[in-house]
């Protein structure tokens, strides 16, 4: 299943379009819809599944999950009004979307699944709070905890992409509409560009130690200029060629790992913030690419081998 950001566009014209409504609309369409039985949690139980099994099942749980909520949010954020099929077909695909989340949660995944599995499951407790939440919103006619449940929404679509890429790192799937193009033709593509993503999500946890450090390349001369440090208590100094241990870039960082970024926020003000996507972490090595900019930089930690010098 192909992720994308897809869900907070279409979540936001929604709640504009229900905004605009008027209440009494609402209460008018929800006259004879019984929904006292709406969003009652159920407790499914499975069987552990073998690696085949998981592969197929949660990828196609998944992608139906993500089919059937962004088809929901397309045609509520058309609506110019609400009549009683509107807030019918809310409440009925609720609980579909309900109970496929269940399944989902309910999933025993083979030991090699685990860590996708988890982002699944964290991905639909974030998605059925955003559906409970949206269904309170109609209930209430108070949008004013719209920021809340959109939350709830971002943390489930970047939960979903990330266990969408765990998944990949070992099942090849069909990605795009016409499944022409598989998860591994695209690894390959970027593998021409020193792109490997499998190796940020295999090997920075999610608090990103693994980034702390002295960071930089080797000269023609084989010694080694320092570029980054990055300190364990989140600051953070640059320098340019031969400049270390001076420098006048200093500042903070963190590492988002749902979006695998690195944000610098500078203590200059010359300077703005700079966001940093992990392409690749591996051997001593991580590239990154400015998002703004598309600059690329590779750097070496500082102790790792010159490669140069072994060819």
């Amino acid at each position: 299943m192909a992720v994308s950001k897809k869900i907070l566009s279409l979540l936001t014209l929604t709640i504009v379009s229900f905004s605009l409504l008027a209440c009494q609309q609402l209460d008018a369409a929800k006259d004879g819809v019984n929904n006292d039985e709406v969003g009652e949690k159920v407790v499914i139980k499975m069987d552990p599944m073998s690696e085949s099994e998981y592969e197929v099942a949660v990828d196609s749980k998944a992608t139906d999950f993500y089919s059937a909520l962004t088809e929901l949010l397309q045609y509520l954020s058309e609506k110019q009004t609400v009549g009683q099929q509107d807030v019918e077909r809310f409440y009925k695909d609720h609980e579909n979307l309900q109970n496929i989340a269940n399944e989902i949660i309910a999933f025993v995944p083979p030991a090699s699944y685990e860590k996708a599995d988890e982002a699944y499951k964290k991905s639909m407790d974030e998605f059925q709070l955003f559906l409970d939440g949206f269904k309170r919103i109609l209930d209430e006619k108070d949008f004013s905890t719209f920021s809340l449940i959109h939350e709830h929404a971002a943390l489930g679509e970047k939960w979903l992409n990330r266990a969408s890429a765990l998944l990949a790192i070992t099942y090849d799937r069909p990605v795009g509409n016409d499944g022409t193009i598989t998860t591994a033709d695209l690894k390959s593509l970027d593998q021409h560009e020193g792109i490997d993503r499998d190796s940020v999500l295999l090997n920075i946890s999610e608090d990103g130690k693994e980034l702390i450090g002295k960071w930089g390349y080797y000269n023609e001369d084989g010694s080694f200029n320092i570029s980054v440090v990055l300190e364990a208590d989140g600051s953070y100094a640059g320098y340019g060629k031969d400049e270390y241990p001076e420098t006048d870039m200093t500042g903070t960082w963190k590492y988002e790992f749902l979006d695998s970024i690195l944000i610098f926020e500078h203590d200059n003000n010359e300077f703005r913030t700079i966001t940093m996507e992990l392409l690749s972490f591996k051997d001593g090595t991580f590239k990154l690419r400015d998002v703004d900019t598309w600059n690329s930089y590779h750097y070496v930690k500082e102790g790792t081998p010159n490669k140069e010098e072994d060819n």
